[in-house]
């Protein structure tokens, strides 16, 4: 142990490369289960996260990059594109599952973004049949990359028009984006509440557009 910690700094580096080792056999002995537990490792990242830092997660999405050595990975800050360097590509394509139950957990943004950009390259059927009843959970995110991804989610399917949301179960849910960390959210939740909502209070309309 160092400075008064319990856990030293060659013991943190041993415990995550432990764990990619953990990872990357499974990817190779089992790709059916490799997503479940890496998105599973993903989703407890949390918003303060120094992501130049990690290292299970780079390695989840960067690992055919390359960049990195035996202690860190080489690039300043993680690629804008997750998906074309990620570990054992195939296996991700195998079910959308995994990562629609990370989108909907995920605690940051880069997972989030992750499961986003994963799912619209190997998943576009998926998400454009996707019950109203889980559509409405996303709304609880605390991940602002996952309001926006609602919204489009609303506003590209005609069967998702604001004039259904009440009917389909949704409403609650529209309204709840006024309270939203993403500003297209916001804006589309108050966009929503003046056209379907109004027996919602107006102090709750004003707060929102503060």
């Amino acid at each position: 142990a160092q400075h008064g910690c319990d856990v030293g700094v060659g013991t943190l580096r041993y415990l995550k490369r432990r764990a990619w080792r953990f990872l990357r056999e499974l990817g190779r002995a089992v790709p059916a289960l490799y997503p479940q537990f890496a998105a599973e490792v993903l989703r407890h990242y949390g918003p303060d996260t120094r992501w130049r830092m990690v290292w299970v997660a780079h390695h989840i999405w960067a690992h055919q990059t390359g960049k990195y050595t035996a202690r860190a990975f080489t690039f300043s800050s993680p690629p804008s594109d997750l998906v074309k360097h990620r570990a054992f590509a195939d296996a991700w394509r195998r079910t959308p599952d995994p990562l629609l139950t990370l989108l909907e957990r995920a605690q940051a943004e880069l997972p989030a973004r992750f499961a986003i950009q994963c799912l619209r390259k190997d998943f576009a059927a998926t998400l454009r049949a996707l019950p109203p009843a889980w559509i409405a959970r996303l709304a609880t995110s605390p991940v602002d990359t996952v309001h926006e991804f609602l919204v489009e989610l609303l506003e590209s399917s005609p069967d998702l028009h604001q004039s259904k949301l009440r009917a389909l179960g949704l409403h609650s849910a529209a309204l709840s984006l006024l309270q939203s960390p993403s500003r297209k959210a916001r804006a589309y939740a108050v966009a929503y509440a003046r056209a379907h909502a109004a027996d919602l209070p107006v102090e709750a309309l004003l707060a929102a557009l503060q």
